[in-house]
């Protein structure tokens, strides 16, 4: 397997931006396989996490991701995804963080999976509804100060 990855930040007060490129490549050829096997993928990713300019301890935060799948045996593993990931955080109490989450707005994930070991090539594919809301309560219990 090859993994060539980039990426760049920008940060200010309230701002947080991060996007990624990357590529990897997978291959495979063993004695129990009469060919090579091979994978790639590209892609990207853009993270930004944004707080509210007021002292309500609000954060936005958002990401969307990119992939590329080619070269694959399992034709359906073979296309893109959109992912995009969308929440919002609310700190009080100094101890206790509430959020909701909406993961994969676009429904886009294929659920597919590669991997190789010694002795062959393996391709899954999960099915089932991956776009979810999450409400999440979080409590620190040692909280010093």
């Amino acid at each position: 397997r090859i993994d060539a990855s980039s990426f760049a930040t920008y940060s200010n007060k309230a701002l947080m931006l991060i996007a990624r490129v990357n590529d990897s490549i997978d291959n495979n050829k063993s004695d129990y396989l009469s060919t090579a096997t091979k994978g790639q993928q590209a892609g990207g990713s853009v993270n930004m996490e944004y707080t509210l300019p007021l002292k309500l301890n609000i954060k936005l935060k958002s990401d969307f991701n990119y992939n590329r799948k080619f070269g694959y045996e399992l034709a359906s593993a073979n296309r893109s995804e959109y992912i995009w990931n969308a929440s919002t955080e609310y700190k009080f109490l100094d101890i206790v963080t509430a959020s909701l989450e909406w993961r994969d707005i676009l429904n886009s994930q294929r659920g597919f999976n590669a991997s190789m070991s010694a002795t062959g090539w393996s391709e899954t594919q999960q099915y089932g509804n991956t776009s979810m809301v999450v409400l999440r309560l979080a409590v620190k219990l040692n909280h010093f100060r």
